[in-house]
């Protein structure tokens, strides 16, 4: 789950930015129940899979490695059973009181995958958030005329330790992990409404997507037309959600958290050998 792993905190991160950005508030939603939201349009039954571009490969120790388009039931839980599983594989790399202050563990397969997926969009699901609150206020500084703010570099360190302990992952160990429990991914990814496509494929295009985020010099400038704080920049305003996030944690973490995932992307499209 290295991949997995890796990319449950680097996009954690990316997540905890949008849920705290604008407004802060609001009681726990329930747990999901895989089609309620975010669902795509319609997918054709018949129409003809397309080739999978990053095939995911299972490593066994004294072998080598081979596709595996999805993992030997006996070794993974059900779907519905990951969440212990998961956070068990987890805590052999992170700290338990770091995934428990960060990761909120039900139904965290279904919430990463529906999360990955949206990051594209404009708006995040946010009963299908996986990320607990992050400590700390959001901090705007006024600039100019009424309504007119900045982004606070106090706010970006509100991050901080986040992308530290992304940065301390060994992506590597946890690789075996994320071929191991491979076919849950895959699974929730097909309720969601993709019968045809590949989980991976989609997440290497999210990362790539995240990686594509600009890197604005100088403030980052903000209104309040209304309630929420939007990015005075209209170019950067029709951003998706996911590159507005990698804004919003702050130009030396966008930095950081890019470096991150440029392994992570390396490690998911590494050709078989």
């Amino acid at each position: 789950m290295k991949k997995a792993v890796a990319a449950v905190i680097v996009i954690a991160i990316v997540v905890l930015a949008a849920f705290y950005y604008l407004k802060q508030g609001g009681e726990e939603a329930a747990p999901p129940q895989t089609r309620e939201i975010s669902v795509p349009p319609a997918q054709n039954e018949q129409e003809k899979a397309p080739a999978i571009k990053h095939p995911i490969y299972e490593i066994t120790v004294g072998a080598k490695k081979r596709e595996m388009p999805s993992v030997r039931q006996e070794a993974v839980p059900t779907l519905d059973r990951s969440d212990g599983p998961v956070r068990e594989a987890l805590s052999e790399f992170i700290e338990e009181k770091k995934l428990q202050n960060s990761i909120i563990f039900k139904n965290i397969i279904r919430r990463f995958v529906v999360t990955v997926d949206n990051l594209t969009r404009q708006k995040l699901p946010q009963n299908y958030r996986f990320v607990t609150a992050i400590p700390g206020q959001f901090s705007v500084k006024k600039s100019g005329g009424k309504d007119h703010y900045v982004l606070s570099e106090q706010n970006f360190h509100r991050y901080d330790l986040l992308v530290s302990l992304a940065e301390s992952v060994n992506l590597k160990q946890l690789v075996i992990l994320y071929t191991r429990y491979y076919s849950l991914f895959q699974q929730a990814y097909e309720e969601m409404g993709y019968p045809h496509r590949y989980f991976n494929d989609r997440l290497v295009e999210v990362i790539s997507h995240l990686l594509a985020a600009p890197e604005p010099r100088g403030p980052i400038e903000l209104v309040q037309p209304k309630v929420f704080y939007e990015f005075a920049d209209p170019k950067l305003e029709k951003l998706s959600a996911g590159q507005k996030i990698m804004i919003r944690i702050g130009p030396d973490n966008e930095r950081r958290v890019k470096d991150v995932l440029r392994k992570l992307r390396g490690l998911l499209v590494k050709s078989k050998s």
